[in-house]
């Protein structure tokens, strides 16, 4: 073997190691944009109280970050957030043939000759025309340590109708009371979700605000990881499909059977069943939308300003955020500690760009 042998066989072994630094550069140089969306997006949640960002591709989790000393495996409250799993399992029951959207849900508006039962797609839209100040006074905003009705499904039927179901949208969970005193002539509400939702989803849940009669209220109080309620957002963007870890795909609802939550009332326009649309309201649609909400949304043009028209996002409160974007194959969630600077459309704004 010649003196220079040896040195050859060094740089044989170093090639390898040097094509690796070659590529490391390459992708350096070139970074995708994606990834770097998904960082600038991060660096804004953080910034307004945020606590999770999990980004979603297909079946594969491409981001996941906890903040501001938030462990990203940690369950965390939905708030309002619950209100959007609530579709899915009616329509569930609508393929067990429980009942239809249709189906009259007990209250009943009367108005001189008048009289129109309030439906279940009318409770689901939140255009019901149920006495929400009652209701407000009595249950969501009674004092601190006042006495709230035991059994508030019941409470919640039992309110008078103050206006024509349909003519009007009104932010309130006394619709999702009066959904719950529907549902439970025919199932028991916790069982029926966990059987038809949460198992074939692979979803866990971690906790649900209860009644005193250990009744889920179904406009709030559900808590869950980042990852359980991805799932439901892989179940729209998929249309009743759900991947499992080998990526191969399982049906729980029938193709087609979840695109009436994602249609918007003559009310509202930008709120399906228990969902946000990315449409532009009128200006007094707009004005029915809670300030809390519309103060963190687009003050004009679609709701999410220029993401896709497909969007569809479940909110709640303190900026917990599910946003499916179909024609990007997305499931993003953002769960956060409530700013008032939060804003969506600038979250995600790094994806438009």
């Amino acid at each position: 073997m010649t003196r220079g042998a040896p040195a050859i066989l060094s740089l044989s072994r170093l090639f390898p190691f040097v094509i690796c630094a070659s590529m490391a550069a390459a992708a350096h140089a070139h970074p995708d944009p994606r990834a770097e969306a998904y960082r600038a997006m991060a660096a804004y949640s953080e910034a307004h109280a945020g606590h999770v960002l999990l980004v979603i591709e297909g079946a594969t989790v491409v981001f996941e970050v906890g903040q501001n000393g938030y462990d990203a495996r940690r369950p965390h409250a939905l708030y309002s957030g619950t209100k959007s799993f609530m579709c899915p399992l009616v329509m569930a029951g609508i393929e067990d043939g429980l009942w239809t959207l249709e189906s009259p849900a007990g209250p009943t508006f009367v108005e001189g000759e008048a009289v129109a039962p309030v439906r279940v797609v009318e409770l689901l839209q939140m255009t019901s025309g149920l006495d929400d100040a009652t209701w407000w006074t009595s249950v969501d905003g009674a004092p601190r340590g006042a006495k709230r009705p035991e059994d508030r499904y019941a409470f919640g039927a039992g309110l008078p109708v103050v206006a024509a179901p349909g003519r009007a949208f009104q932010y309130s969970s006394a619709h999702w009371a009066a959904l719950g005193a529907f549902l439970t002539r025919a199932v028991k509400v916790s069982d029926y979700f966990e059987r038809k939702i949460l198992r074939p989803l692979g979803a866990k849940l971690a906790s649900w605000t209860r009644d005193d009669r250990d009744q889920p209220i179904l406009a709030y109080g559900m808590s869950m990881r980042a990852r359980d309620f991805a799932r439901l957002g892989q179940l729209v963007r998929d249309d009743g499909r759900v991947h499992d870890r080998r990526g191969v795909a399982r049906s729980v609802l029938a193709p087609g059977r979840l695109a009436r939550c994602f249609a918007g009332s003559r009310a509202m326009s930008a709120y399906g069943l228990g969902w946000w649309l990315n449409v532009d309201p009128t200006p007094a649609t707009r004005e029915a939308i809670p300030a809390a909400i519309r103060n963190h949304l687009e003050a004009s043009g679609p709701l999410f300003g220029p993401a896709p028209s497909d969007l569809v996002a479940a909110l709640g409160s303190n900026d917990q955020r599910l946003y499916v974007i179909p024609s990007r194959d997305l499931v993003i969630v953002r769960f956060g500690g409530g700013d008032d600077a939060f804003r969506d459309a600038e979250l995600l704004a790094p994806l438009m760009n």
